[in-house]
């Protein structure tokens, strides 16, 4: 495998043609405007069918990397909550449990697409090019659908999840058929990157950030995880993390020097990525956004409790009735922030700082996934917007606001 100059492994695939704007694909309706889709050969959703991104061309020397959410296939009643194509979203905006009951409908992934629950509001947040108040105003960006189940870091063909055959957790071999056309087509335009994603695609983001990174070379990125993190084995099941390696292919996608990354019980994953990441890339910074008691994110950890006992059979509807009965049957809220204090902490102590805006009591709020929505420019901690936030970070702070 080829080296960088530090000597750790370059992850960069080998590099294709620059997206041809003359060669988006034609989608009836239109994509939102400023936005064109690439639909790329090669790459698999879970279905089978070929995956693919929008493109925007803003007028800065930036780019915006976004990777969607929308739960995880890791076993049969999941499955059906997590779309299988592009052409799948969330019934709801995918808030709260209870707005995401009634699982997958045909419709199109794309920016505005969760901007409220009936999937035809303007594109918000981050994608507001208009806005005076968007850190991100100008820039160029990509948004990456979400199709593959896997968090956007499977590299299993025709894999398999209680009974259901043939199901493509490809998510992680989609991004480097991603970057090897995204870096040729901002080759010498850029000058800074932003990888960015919400719930599933927040945890993708943290999952691709070194294929990312050493795609672009010498143009450095940040990343922003939006509602979505990995915790330390004593809040993240080690049953949990083992299934989701043998499940999707995990261990593929962790650069094959991060020899700390492949433990023999399956756990590990954050603490070992994680120091591999600031030892690998000194300079790499990373801001994380989200409620403190996420009681999406809760569900798909609570099929990792009493060992794993339920992993193969909990079904989110049924999970959703019970846990407003009892919130103790799921991953409760006092177990997320303790996990989310115990990370930041953690990393903090490695003496890296992470920059935070976490929601809790006085301002909690129902709210799950931030940054694309209308809240984006509303929601505070402290004193400061989610928005006013994540620009204080593009200039290189690192606030810590919450907990």
């Amino acid at each position: 495998m080829p080296l960088l100059p530090n000597g750790f492994v370059n992850l960069a695939p080998p590099m294709g043609a620059p997206l041809d704007p003359m060669a988006a694909k034609a989608i009836t309706p239109a994509p939102p405007q400023g936005w064109v889709y690439h639909e790329f050969a090669g790459t698999t959703c879970r279905d089978g069918s070929p995956a693919g991104l929008f493109l925007h061309t803003g007028s800065e020397r930036k780019l915006l990397v976004f990777l969607e959410g929308g739960g995880a296939c890791s076993n049969g009643p999941l499955c059906g909550f997590n779309p299988s194509n592009v052409n799948e979203t969330f019934a709801g905006d995918g808030t709260t449990l209870i707005g995401s009951a009634l699982g997958v409908v045909q419709d199109r992934q794309q920016p505005g697409g969760y901007t409220d629950p009936t999937h035809k509001g303007a594109p918000a947040g981050i994608f507001e090019f208009d806005n005076a108040k968007n850190p991100f105003k100008g820039w160029n960006q990509i948004y990456i659908p979400y199709c593959t189940g896997d968090v956007h870091a499977g590299t299993k063909s025709n894999g398999e999840v209680s009974g259901l055959k043939g199901q493509n957790f490809t998510g992680h071999l989609n991004m480097k058929a991603f970057m090897s056309r995204i870096v040729p087509t901002f080759a010498g335009k850029i000058d800074s990157v932003v990888l960015t994603g919400s719930s599933a695609g927040s945890i993708g983001a943290l999952m691709n950030y070194p294929l990312v990174q050493d795609s672009f070379g010498a143009v450095h990125v940040d990343l922003i995880a939006d509602s979505g993190f990995p915790f330390r084995d004593m809040y993240w099941p080690i049953c949990l993390q083992k299934r989701w390696r043998e499940t999707w292919g995990l261990n593929a996608a962790f650069p094959p020097d991060c020899s700390d990354c492949f433990r023999e019980d399956g756990g590990g994953i954050i603490e070992s990525a994680t120091t591999f990441y600031f030892r690998k890339y000194p300079k790499f910074r990373v801001a994380a956004i989200s409620r403190t008691e996420d009681e999406i994110i809760r569900l798909f950890y609570s099929t990792g409790l009493n060992n794993c006992a339920n992993y193969d059979t909990l079904d989110p509807v049924e999970a959703t009735v019970t846990a407003i009965l009892d919130p103790s049957t799921l991953y409760t809220g006092e177990m997320y922030t303790a996990a989310m204090k115990d990370i930041t902490s953690w990393v903090k102590s490695q003496n890296h700082p992470v920059a935070t805006f976490l929601i809790g009591p006085p301002n909690e709020t129902n709210i799950h996934q931030i940054i694309f929505r209308p809240e984006f420019y509303t929601l505070k901690v402290g004193d400061k917007t989610t928005a006013e936030f994540v620009a204080d970070f593009l200039a290189g702070n690192n606030p810590q606001l919450g907990l």
